[in-house]
């Protein structure tokens, strides 16, 4: 892949613990930003979900990762 200026290298997932420190509570992210039952989601990039267990519970969501094979 082509390297961008400004842009840089993705090397690995981050640390346990790195995603809850950067944000604590997902389901209240996803509520301000219009996620809600109902809505059909696909969260791109997932890593290790943790968006994506509060997305299923508002209904139902497709991940993809890269790294891992897809799940519905």
């Amino acid at each position: 892949m082509a390297k961008l200026p400004g842009f840089f290298e993705g090397t690995e997932m981050p640390a346990a613990g790195w995603w809850e420190a950067l944000w604590p509570s997902p389901a209240t992210v996803l509520a301000a930003v219009g996620i809600s039952s109902g809505m059909n989601v696909i969260d791109l990039c997932c890593g290790d979900g943790w968006f994506t267990l509060q997305i299923c519970k508002a209904g139902e969501a497709r991940r993809r990762d890269r790294h891992r094979p897809p799940v519905a």
